[in-house]
């Protein structure tokens, strides 16, 4: 008896919804839900409409068995939300969203959202539909192919990152990014590239290395990466293996910047770089290292213990 009634509500879209315009007001069951967030155009909610009434929260409820709106409602809203294309979505899209996000529990409708987010590209952003696969939730530069939520969602980490499983930018990533750029056919100039160098450096200061950076960074290696100059010559990109000298000393480089070839970055810089001077082995590149200083006395010379304490105070505020 009860499936012949809600049949007959099916079939002869027997649901009245009166706020509806004319012409649209009757529905079957099988279109409506009962409890619905206000952003659900894909189901009829009929708890704004009759929840007042308990008969007729029972009759439908209970008889005709209209259930509350659940996560595959909210992923079909998605997918009749990338029709027609063209209209900024994000505050709608973060609704849905967020009520996904509260609406599921078990692991396995999670898996089953995440399956169907990539396949139906369920990601809104840029005004462009994605898969997560071409998503990363934050990242210090822009990385090609990728879109950058963060500032679009910033409420909405746990979902993307933790459920989604969409990742944070890692230090292979960028590394990876620049190898790509720079075996373009049309190469990033040397002050992008130096720009990318200090974004690397950054991230090596401040995350742990992911475990597909060493092979980035070897591959990286074997091309001309570094920002080279000589005196105020323009600047080139130059191997890991070229001559060059790193200005770690400010007395040192502006004793030898005009006359030899040094890596394009300034001494500010290079404390900036210095992860990641470290991370290549180029260290032992700095002026620092590779200036000897000597002096030298007549055979008449004696030494004065006094004299050279007192000069080398006097001097310790100038040297660095």
């Amino acid at each position: 008896m009860l499936t012949f009634e809600r049949e007959h509500f099916n079939f002869y879209s027997l649901v009245y919804i009166p706020s509806l315009p004319v012409g649209q007001r009757w529905k079957a069951v099988s279109d409506c839900v009962w409890d619905a967030p206000n952003f659900l155009t894909v189901k009829t909610g009929l708890a704004d409409q009759y929840g007042g009434d308990s008969e007729l929260s029972a009759l439908f409820q209970n008889i005709l068995g209209v259930r509350d709106a659940n996560f595959h409602d909210f992923l079909d809203e998605l997918r009749a939300r990338k029709s027609p294309p063209g209209m900024d979505l994000a505050r709608t899209t973060t609704n849905i969203y967020d009520k996904l996000w509260k609406s599921i529990s078990l692991d396995a409708d999670w898996a089953l959202v995440r399956s169907q987010f990539e396949k139906d590209h369920l990601v809104y952003a840029d005004g462009r539909w994605h898969p997560p696969t071409s998503c990363l939730w934050s990242s210090p530069v822009k990385i090609g192919g990728k879109v950058i939520l963060q500032g679009l969602y910033h409420n909405l980490q746990e979902f993307f990152v933790t459920k989604l499983k969409i990742k944070k930018a890692e230090v292979g990533m960028l590394v990876q990014d620049l190898t790509k750029k720079l075996k373009a056919k049309t190469p990033p100039p040397p002050v992008e590239v130096k720009s990318l160098l200090l974004k690397i450096a950054e991230m090596l200061r401040t995350e742990r290395e992911d475990s597909g950076a060493k092979d980035h960074f070897n591959a990286l290696k074997q091309l001309s990466f570094l920002p080279v100059k000589l005196g105020a010559g323009d600047t080139y990109l130059a191997g890991i293996h070229s001559d060059f000298a790193i200005l770690d000393h400010r007395q040192y480089a502006e004793a030898f910047s005009s006359s030899i070839r040094t890596l394009d970055f300034s001494q500010i810089e290079v404390l900036k770089l210095d992860p990641l001077l470290t991370r290549l082995g180029l260290k032992a590149r700095g002026l620092s290292h590779l200036v000897k200083e000597k002096s030298t006395a007549g055979a008449s010379s004696s030494r004065d213990d006094g004299l050279t304490k007192d000069f080398r105070n006097r001097a310790y505020a100038f040297y660095w």
